[in-house]
């Protein structure tokens, strides 16, 4: 993961601390961060995961900055996978900030 999380330029970790999509703002996204992601190749994944009654992805949330967060940087060393999903939080001010309003959002 972390080719596409943490080291290219469009990372979520650069997305958080130099947001080029908030011209005329403060180019910081530093309200935490989440992502998702689904183990090994996609059809054998989503069969492991129906033989283990899991029908969801593996999430992980936090409403530290990604780039101060050294959980997100050890797990994108280590895991791989062909379907990852991510998103950097700017939280509207004044509004409470926990993982609750954390993408991506679980209903069940």
């Amino acid at each position: 993961m972390s080719n596409l999380l943490t080291k290219p330029n469009h990372s979520i970790i650069r997305q958080s601390y130099s947001c080029k999509e908030r011209m005329g703002e403060i180019p910081i996204n530093g309200d935490g961060f989440g992502l998702g992601w689904y183990f090994g190749k996609p059809e054998a994944a989503k069969k492991a995961a129906e033989e283990a009654g899991i029908n969801q992805p593996c999430v992980f949330l936090s409403v530290t900055p990604a780039w101060n967060n050294l959980n997100l940087k050890r797990l994108a060393k280590t895991i791989t996978s062909e379907l990852i999903f991510a998103h950097v939080r700017a939280a509207t001010p004044g509004l409470l900030t926990n993982e609750a309003n954390c993408h991506p959002f679980q209903f069940k």
